[in-house]
């Protein structure tokens, strides 16, 4: 971050104080997570002065593995300034997933260009997260917010998107991706347990 806040200073503290070995995640870098599976950094491309630092400057991470790719945007979904970045310097083959995740920032809406973004991924599933709780949000506005991204996806895509399965964790509460015969296959915790 370019201007800290107290909780990245307490979490580099700790780092430090612990002796914690790490590695600054920067855009380009490919993270192997064993054999057959690997992280890249998508962005930032470089630290954003700006208003909103955080979400401007939030990692963006593609994950791939055989016959899955995931899209992690996190904060940056409700980031113009990151989404508008992707489109622009990122070769779109990298933006393609078969999975995007978003997370559901209930003081912030989603911007035009995280439709335009979603037309480009073409995913079969958008799968939305809460976002950390804030001071004087309540339930309601995440539902708003919810009605406001199928909204923005029915308005901006033209229909591409009329196959996308959305899924709201905050609602279902754990997803779990599993490879079976059938290719990956994504369930929500009540799915599992009833199939046991």
């Amino acid at each position: 971050m370019l201007h800290p806040n107290a909780t990245y200073a307490r979490w580099r503290r700790t780092i430090s104080e612990r002796a914690i070995p790490y590695v600054v995640a920067q855009q380009g870098s490919m993270i192997p997570s064993g054999a057959n599976m690997q992280i890249q950094v998508l962005w930032p491309l470089e630290l954003h002065k700006g208003s909103d630092e955080a979400r401007d400057n939030s990692l963006v991470l593609r994950l791939t593995a055989p016959g899955l790719s995931l899209l992690l945007l996190g904060e940056a979904a409700t980031s113009n300034y990151a989404l508008q970045g992707l489109l622009d310097d990122i070769d779109p083959t990298y933006l393609q997933a078969d999975i995007v995740q978003v997370v559901d920032n209930a003081n912030k809406s989603f911007p035009q260009a995280l439709a335009t973004l979603l037309t480009k991924a073409q995913p079969a599933q958008l799968i939305v997260t809460p976002g950390a709780p804030r001071r004087g949000v309540n339930k309601q506005a995440s539902s708003t917010s919810s009605e406001e991204l199928s909204t923005l996806l029915s308005r901006e895509t033209g229909g591409l998107l009329s196959t996308l399965a959305v899924r709201f964790i905050a609602q279902t509460g754990t997803l779990t991706l599993r490879d079976t015969e059938q290719g990956w296959q994504s369930f929500e915790e009540n799915d599992l347990f009833s199939s046991s």
